[in-house]
């Protein structure tokens, strides 16, 4: 089994959100008491990832995760197909503003888990959101 505390390769603010994904599971699902005790902006931190916003798919890409930067990108490719036939049947004009902000928010709440999930525990599979189930 990895064990990321040894990787000289993973940089310690990575070590520090893996424990915390070990100790609390994804948004409090393992021990909720625990995750809500801690810091907002360490909660924050958690769950959204700046880069993954604003790269996207590249910053999957980047970090080897290219089956889940592929499935992101077609559900991304369908909510923005949704969003366009939304604004026609409303009679809007499509806003550009909306389909990138969307896209670009499910890529960060996915990165930082997703990332867990490839690295400790080794799942090359496509499911980007796999464990992220608030069900206790």
């Amino acid at each position: 089994m990895y064990n990321y505390h040894d990787d000289a390769n993973l940089s310690k603010s990575w070590k520090d959100l893996f424990e915390l994904f070990d100790k609390c599971g994804f948004n409090g699902g393992k021990d909720p008491f625990a995750y809500k005790a801690l810091p907002f902006w360490t909660r924050s931190r958690a769950q959204f990832n700046f880069l993954a916003f604003i790269f996207g798919p590249f910053y999957f890409l980047f970090k080897g995760m290219f089956r889940i930067a592929f499935s992101i990108f077609l559900f991304v490719i369908g909510l923005i197909g949704l969003l366009i036939l939304f604004d026609l049947i409303l009679g809007t004009n499509p806003s550009g503003f909306w389909t990138s902000s969307a896209s670009g928010v499910i890529y960060a709440l996915s990165a930082n888990y997703a990332y867990y999930n490839y690295r400790v525990n080794g799942y090359r599979g496509w499911n980007p959101f796999l464990g992220m189930s608030r069900a206790h």
